[in-house]
């Protein structure tokens, strides 16, 4: 099954929790979620949701220094119990500000998913101006069938006016926002992500243009999930490829 797009989901929290509004999720299916946030630490069990799944982490994104700094964290799980008024919630360590964003998706590998992850801290000496942007690191997919998710976060001190925009800085493709995919208005933490849905083997990175009337620091976030049955072709001689089908044929 190909993998494709469910929900999306997301909060602003600004006690030590965020918890997201409830949707109906399908057991199976993979979640990734979002994280930015304004304090360094998490709690001891950062990730949670009301089902009791098992989360991953796939990395920390760094603190940037300045007033009200950003900073941000991926996780994701493949929903052993999935169903209606499910919740997800983040677990901070000392009271942040901080925007939660979860994805679902079909047809992602039920047992080892992630198929490579980085992160990387994007800067300016005085963060990005309006009309700029921040770009991730660079990944590339070893699974050719797979999902990249990318999630961004900004300090936001202009809240009201902020809006997100992704684009491909390598690798090409359209990335896009889904509905309720970013929360942009409330906390000075405001954040998002996009997704893309591939098939072919890249190297992708990404930039995202906070849009907002004043200077921002921003810090994003990459990681890519691999199609169910999607694992990258082989890289041995045909002649060792054909080995299990000339044996079985002899045999017979």
């Amino acid at each position: 099954m190909a993998i494709a797009f469910v929900q999306a989901q997301s909060v602003e929290g600004s006690s030590t929790t965020a918890t997201t509004p409830a949707m109906t999720t399908t057991t199976g299916n993979l979640i990734v979620a979002c994280v930015n946030e304004g304090h360094v630490g998490e709690a001891a069990t950062p990730m949670t949701d009301s089902k009791s799944n098992t989360w991953t982490k796939i990395g920390s994104i760094a603190q940037v220094t300045g007033v009200n700094p950003p900073g941000g964290s991926m996780y994701y799980s493949v929903l052993t119990t999935g169903g209606a008024s499910h919740t997800f919630t983040y677990h901070g360590n000392s009271a942040p500000d901080c925007t939660l964003v979860v994805f679902e998706f079909s047809g992602c590998d039920s047992v080892s998913p992630l198929d490579g992850g980085s992160n990387a801290t994007q800067t300016q000496a005085a963060g990005v101006a309006s009309g700029g942007h921040g770009t991730s690191a660079a990944l590339t997919n070893t699974a050719p069938n797979a999902v990249y998710v990318v999630c961004m976060g900004t300090n936001g001190d202009n809240g009201a006016t902020n809006t997100l925009a992704f684009s491909a800085a390598t690798g090409g493709g359209t990335w896009t926002i889904p509905t309720n995919g970013s929360q942009t208005s409330t906390n000075n933490l405001p954040g998002g992500a996009a997704y893309q849905i591939v098939s072919s083997s890249a190297s992708r990175s990404v930039q995202c243009a906070p849009g907002s009337s004043g200077t921002e620091q921003v810090v994003m976030g990459i990681a890519s999930f691999a199609q169910a049955g999607g694992a990258a072709a082989s890289t041995l001689p045909q002649w060792l490829n054909d080995l299990p089908r000339f044996w079985m044929e002899w045999d017979a």
